[in-house]
């Protein structure tokens, strides 16, 4: 009997196949990846919004825009607040992570968050 080739085939498949497998699973990883750190970005650029404007405590009774002077004058922001809603609002939408804080703080200029 002769054995030439008979087996290369299937050395070759497999792996091929594993490699296809491998860079398949890590696309999916990266897929994951992007949409969670989007999710996040997406938290940081809402929570900072909520921040500034405080969630409404600016906001003048009668006719629903900000009172910009009472913002000037307060300019204390209680950041623990802050955290909590951002840990609710990122509560189950993430794949790939799980959260376990989120840290809110102002800029050295105070102009930030």
């Amino acid at each position: 009997m002769k054995w030439e080739g008979r087996g290369s085939y299937t050395v070759e498949g497999t792996l091929i196949i594993s490699f296809i497998c491998l860079i398949t699973g890590l696309v999916i990883l990266l897929g994951f990846y992007g949409h969670d750190r989007a999710v996040m970005q997406s938290t940081a650029d809402e929570l900072s919004r909520y921040g500034s404007l405080w969630a409404g405590r600016f906001l003048h009774p009668e006719i629903r825009e900000v009172d910009y002077e009472l913002m000037k004058q307060s300019g204390t922001v209680d950041f623990g607040v802050i955290e909590d809603m951002g840990c609710r609002m990122l509560q189950g939408r993430l794949f790939c992570g799980e959260l376990r804080s989120i840290r809110a703080s102002q800029s050295l200029s105070g102009r930030e968050m």
